[in-house]
């Protein structure tokens, strides 16, 4: 005795597999994908998720790695640890460059962040552009000549005539 296996299963002729195959509501239909190709949601899920955990993963960097390492290298090139600063000369040597260099890598992360956004849109706007059937372009039907708008003259040229 044999074991149908799916592939076997997927095989066999419409109606005798009827009871081991499941059924899928006409509404979802359209959310499966067709053999060999991914649907658009799955896609999309897949692009934009991968997006945001890269982001995440460059904020979480930047904010636990570049920024302490960048305030403890503003720290030491300024010589705050070995002077005994009043609290204008800490702001004016230390704090002001940090804040500076912080709100830089702000936007500098910012920036990937929109363009990795961006970049995914892309990709789901071409992904969309390549399953939908395009239809062919109509032709426009040609103007007779005596309907065909005329060229606009110059301002100058029709004060002249006056």
């Amino acid at each position: 005795m044999a074991i149908d296996t799916p592939h076997e299963t997927a095989r066999t002729p419409r109606g005798t597999a009827s009871a081991l195959r499941p059924r899928v509501p006409a509404a979802l239909t359209r959310l499966l994908p067709r053999p060999g190709r991914v649907s658009l949601a799955a896609a999309t899920v897949l692009l934009r998720g991968s997006v945001l955990l890269a982001d995440y993963l460059l904020a979480l960097t930047t904010v636990t790695v570049l920024v302490p390492l960048l305030g403890a290298w503003l720290h030491r090139q300024a010589a705050s640890s070995a002077l005994m600063l009043t609290g204008e000369g800490i702001i004016a040597l230390w704090t002001m460059p940090f804040a500076c260099a912080t709100l830089l890598l702000a936007v500098a992360d910012l920036w990937v962040m929109r363009s990795l956004w961006r970049w995914s849109g892309r990709r789901l706007t071409a992904l969309r552009a390549a399953r939908t059937p395009q239809p062919p372009p109509a032709e426009a039907p040609a103007a007779p000549a005596d309907t065909a708008p005329r060229p606009r003259r110059a301002r100058t040229a029709r004060k002249a005539r006056r």
